[in-house]
């Protein structure tokens, strides 16, 4: 199949998308190392929280999956202590 584009257009998208690609990268790892920061400062915010409102969720199947949460900082966990 033969086209109408130039190889100095090709060689001009391919750089593009490799220029996109390393943008795109980038981006990616940044937002990544946001959210591990913002995740960070959750465990450290809700580890000083002293859960003082709670809320019990019982296992529907009567196992031992029951989980309380705090309703002030929202962690979860099988057994929060005060």
């Amino acid at each position: 199949m033969e086209s109408d584009i130039s190889i100095y257009q090709l060689r001009k998208i391919v750089i593009e998308v490799a220029e996109l690609e390393q943008i795109r990268d980038t981006e990616k790892q940044e937002f990544r190392e946001k959210m591990l920061d913002i995740d960070k400062r959750l465990t450290d915010i809700r580890n000083k929280c002293p859960h003082p409102l709670t809320k019990y969720y019982p296992d529907a199947s009567g196992n031992n999956d029951s989980t309380t949460e705090c309703l002030i900082c929202g962690k979860t966990a099988k057994h929060l202590t005060d």
